[in-house]
Order: structure tokens, then C-alpha cells, then sequence
């Protein structure tokens, strides 16, 4: 099998990766998909599915997490950006992960970006304050700094255990783990 051309996974375009026989493609669609778009696109173009709907946070509901052969691994799956593609010879079952609304206690099965639409910090300029000045916003949530005490490695502290130790520390990344749970990325101010 030849590697897939374009640039997969850039986000600057897609396109089908060069397979014997041709792909067989299946143009998913663009967010948010729901469970009934997903089975009827794969039925239509004959393959067999296998879909798992896990919890997400706002934005991440009705996208589209993994695409996978659901009998092992397999080199011969590729998706992006809504768009999956397999051997015309594909004869496998697919295992693919839909984000759906998390209930309000249930992790996310993956973070979500904490500034992105829908999320709790959208409309607030998080990323680029020092944790002082973002301290007044957090205490609702449980929150975890990703942070680095020189000369020693990153490490994970919960907020209410590093007492101000990080407060001139800078937010350059910002997390939802679920509803109640955020993780903050630091560096040095």
C-alpha cells in the first residue's frame, strides 16, 4: 500500500489516499453529525459499522473522535475532517467515536479546548493572563496546572495544593475534562 497524498491531517485539504482498486470513500459530513447521519453514510456506501457515542464537552459534541478498524489494526483506514476512506477491497467492520453532551459529573473522553464556542471561558481572555489575575474565575471548577517548578519537569498540581507558587505563571492553554474540571497549561511570565 502506497502512502495517502495531500496533506492528511494539515487542514489545508484532503485528499483520498491512493489505494489499490480506488477508496472507497465516504464523505461523512461536517460537525455536528448525529448517529443517524453516521449509519445511514456508511450503509450507503456498504460498509459495516460499529458506532460508540462517548462524552464530550459542548464543542465537541457531533464530532466525529476515531475511525478504526474494529477487528485490530489496520493501516489500510484513513479519516479527516469528515471524510473516511478504506481499500475498495474492504471487507473489516468500523469502529467509529461520536462525541455526544457529557452528563454533568462524566469526564469527557477527550479535553476540550476551554475557549472554543459553547465552552465556559469563550468569552473570557484566559490564555495569555497570569494565574493571579484568572484566580477569581476558577473557583468553581476542580482545576489542575500543568505547571514547571525549575529546575524540574512539568508535573500536574491541583490549584488549591500549589498555593501561589505559580501566580506570575502564564496561561497558554486551557482544558475541559468534563463540566467541573479544568487543566491549565503554564509557563514562566
Amino acid at each position: 500500500m502506497s502512502e495517502p497524498h495531500g496533506i492528511v491531517g494539515s487542514g489545508l485539504f484532503w485528499e483520498p489516499p491512493v489505494l489499490p482498486n480506488d477508496p472507497i470513500v465516504v464523505e461523512v459530513g461536517d460537525s455536528p453529525l448525529t448517529a443517524s447521519t453516521i449509519r445511514r453514510r456508511f450503509d450507503q456506501a456498504g460498509l459495516e459499522i460499529v458506532l460508540e457515542l462517548l462524552p464530550v464537552g459542548p464543542s465537541r459534541v457531533g464530532q466525529l473522535l476515531s475511525v478504526r478498524s474494529a477487528t485490530g489494526a489496520d493501516a489500510s483506514v484513513y479519516w479527516h475532517e469528515g471524510r473516511v476512506a478504506v481499500p475498495q477491497s474492504w471487507d473489516g467492520k468500523l469502529a467509529i467515536w461520536l462525541g455526544r453532551p457529557a452528563e454533568p459529573e462524566e469526564h469527557y473522553a477527550g479535553s476540550s479546548d476551554a475557549t472554543a464556542p459553547g465552552e465556559p471561558f469563550e468569552h473570557d481572555d484566559l490564555l495569555g493572563r497570569t494565574l493571579a489575575a484568572a484566580r477569581h474565575g476558577l473557583h468553581e471548577y476542580v482545576v489542575t496546572l500543568l505547571a514547571r517548578e525549575p529546575p524540574g519537569p512539568t508535573k500536574p498540581w491541583r490549584l488549591m495544593d500549589a498555593g501561589d507558587r505559580f501566580d506570575a505563571q502564564v496561561i497558554n492553554g486551557a482544558e475541559m475534562t468534563s463540566a467541573t474540571s479544568l487543566r491549565l497549561s503554564l509557563r514562566p511570565g
